[in-house]
């Protein structure tokens, strides 16, 4: 509705149930870690939104436009959403795919297992990605080709793995 996009949009393009649920667990290190060492390396995610239920360890970092990170505290009772990287394309960089990683908590907390739970979200597979006409004008054009989502999500895969 902020895009004045037809109220809905969004769920008729997820009629598939085109979701992935991760139960992740970063075990403490059992050896001395090397400087730099993460426990996930930098990424976005990739379909339409991302949550993320998080435990208090922390580690979870996010880039800022300038590049710099900033840690992405746990909020305790909330579930913290990324938008993701077809969001990002249909909007037409309106709503940014933010950049993340997880690092290694620092202190005592370093020992600690770190459990969290991401509910990834993704477009009907046949949904083509192409900008809203309301995120684009003159002098604003289209900054991505359209892409079908089971396209988009295929090759970042690939690329990934």
């Amino acid at each position: 509705m902020a895009l004045k996009m037809p109220e809905t949009f969004i769920a008729d393009k997820h009629q598939s149930c085109s979701y992935t649920l991760r139960l992740l667990h970063y075990p403490p290190p059992t050896v001395v870690p090397k400087p730099g060492q993460m426990r996930a390396g930098t990424h976005s995610d990739y379909g339409t939104l991302t949550l993320l239920f998080q435990d208090n360890v922390g580690g979870l970092e996010v880039q800022l436009a300038d590049q710099t990170w900033i840690s992405a505290p746990s909020i305790p009772n909330a579930i913290l959403i990324n938008t993701g990287d077809l969001t990002q394309r249909w909007s037409n960089d309106v709503f940014r795919s933010t950049k993340h990683r997880v690092v290694l908590p620092k202190g005592e907390k370093i020992g600690c297992d770190r459990y969290y739970i991401a509910f990834f979200c993704q477009q009907d597979p046949d949904t083509e990605i192409s900008c809203f006409p309301t995120c684009q004008s003159k002098n604003n054009p289209p900054r991505y080709v359209p892409i079908k989502a089971g396209d988009y999500l295929l090759s970042r895969l690939q690329a990934t793995y």
